[in-house]
């Protein structure tokens, strides 16, 4: 098909409580709207008001209507707009049960910035091509950018109503044209890129199907799909649908990153799998999610310089970012550098938000390298923090119980020793018994009171 062929994107800016596990491709999912149908390839004798079969219209007419409609796509393509603009109103003024030119003059307007002309130019074609799939998903497409509740209402509105056109149009003389699959596909992706962004996992999930069903050599129903299934944690499944994606456009680094964490997040991790689809991501632009996730690959391997090399590039590339800080000092901690632990945790503790679910480890951990270094009342501060970000946090009571105890606070040292000894199962997991093994200790040495 002729005419533009690029597709005109949106944004949708949604944050997710999985921000961390999420694909960036699903936080901010495109919207897909057609940039331009081209000249009706399918020729009949019957009118039709669905935008893809030839209007019964005189040869003349129709010969000098395609005559200013070429000439209007080949000024769009050279970014000519109000050139291009004159040639596709002249030829919807000559004949406008042609689609395509009415449709260009959407696009135009779009391209000048004017969206409220191209909003309605659109609603002119749905009045006059009322069973058209294109106009109607491009209507939706601007009202779901506007990111507002009752936007997203009226792009659902004409989401649903493209996606009820097209199933019709597969009932009836369209079902002949394979572009009407392919647009109704682009229908149902939007419609799950909005469901994703309310939310409804499940109803998401059925749209993507839907899409690549209609049009299974599409990217966005495959990678929306993979997108949804890794969001509900169905990690086996979500591989398969981005595999699929990925043989559609191999060139895709969006689908490489996808791939890389269900590599990382499923239940049987496979860290050189991850790194194998990650090294796919070249160039000298790599988004910093790559080294992100290079670095929690060699971290799972065991490769600690490679683990901090990679958590350091994304730093460079990216800025300072708390999950990182935090990941540079879990690596320094565990290999035993205290030091430079101390120094990431404290920095993460500055910039992380109270909602981090890491900052009450982080205070924890912080509290255990003050003990360490004999840094009692600074160890029982940060204890403290720790208690208050998470509740019954027994190994902080624990902590907070030597710190007393060191202190000379002994009833304090006791009242957190019972804490744990009354909270810790006693058959518990290894370290709860662990846990319990060394509040008994730590109990038999405290003074008694009386």
């Amino acid at each position: 098909m002729g005419g533009e062929t690029q597709s005109c994107c949106f944004l949708l800016g949604r944050r997710s409580a999985m921000v961390r596990g999420l694909p960036q491709a699903l936080r901010s999912l495109a919207l897909l709207g057609m940039a331009g149908l081209a000249l009706l390839t399918v020729a009949t004798t019957a009118f039709s008001e669905s935008g893809y079969l030839k209007p019964a219209v005189s040869a003349k007419a129709l010969k000098k209507t395609e005559g200013y409609y070429r000439d209007g796509v080949e000024l769009y393509r050279r970014r000519k707009y109000r050139a291009a603009l004159r040639k596709f109103v002249a030829a919807d003024r000559v004949c406008p049960e042609l689609f395509s030119a009415g449709y260009h003059i959407a696009l135009v307007h779009r391209k000048m910035g004017k969206e409220d002309a191209a909003i309605a130019q659109l609603k002119k074609l749905n009045t006059r091509f009322p069973e058209n799939i294109i106009a109607r998903n491009d209507l939706g497409v601007i009202y779901a950018s506007k990111n507002k509740e009752e936007s997203d209402l009226l792009a659902l509105l004409e989401f649903r109503t493209a996606i009820r056109n097209g199933e019709n149009l597969l009932l009836g003389k369209e079902k002949k044209v394979p572009q009407v699959r392919v647009d109704l596909a682009m229908a149902y992706a939007n419609l799950g890129a909005l469901q994703v962004k309310s939310s409804k996992l499940s109803d998401a999930e059925k749209s993507f199907r839907k899409a690549a069903g209609y049009h299974p050599l599409g990217f966005f129903g495959h990678f929306g799909l993979g997108n949804v299934l890794f969001a509900m944690k169905r990690f086996s499944e979500a591989k398969t649908a981005y595999r699929k994606a990925e043989e559609i456009e191999p060139g895709n680094d969006s689908v490489h990153v996808a791939l890389a964490k269900c590599y990382l997040f499923a239940a049987d991790k496979n860290p050189r799998f991850a790194i194998g689809a990650l090294r796919k991501v070249r160039g000298a632009n790599r988004p910093p999610e790559v080294f992100d996730l290079l670095g929690d690959a060699y971290a799972l391997l065991g490769n600690t310089e490679q683990a901090m090399a990679n958590y350091l590039r994304y730093e460079v590339s990216r800025g300072r970012s708390p999950q990182v800080l935090y990941k540079l000092g879990m690596l320094c901690y565990n290999g035993g550098d205290l030091e430079h632990a101390k120094d990431y945790f404290e920095k993460f503790a500055a910039e992380a938000s109270d909602d981090d679910e890491s900052l009450s480890t982080v205070y924890k951990l912080l509290g255990d390298i003050s003990l360490e270094e004999k840094e009692y009342e600074k160890a029982v501060a940060n204890y403290l923090k720790g208690t208050k970000l998470r509740d019954f946090y027994f190994s902080c009571y624990y902590g907070l119980a030597e710190s007393y105890f060191h202190l000379k606070q002994y009833e304090k040292a006791k009242e957190y020793v019972l804490l744990v000894l009354k909270g810790v199962p006693r058959n518990g997991s290894v370290r709860e018994s662990k846990l319990r093994e060394k509040a008994s200790s730590l109990l038999e040495k405290i003074p008694s009171q009386d």
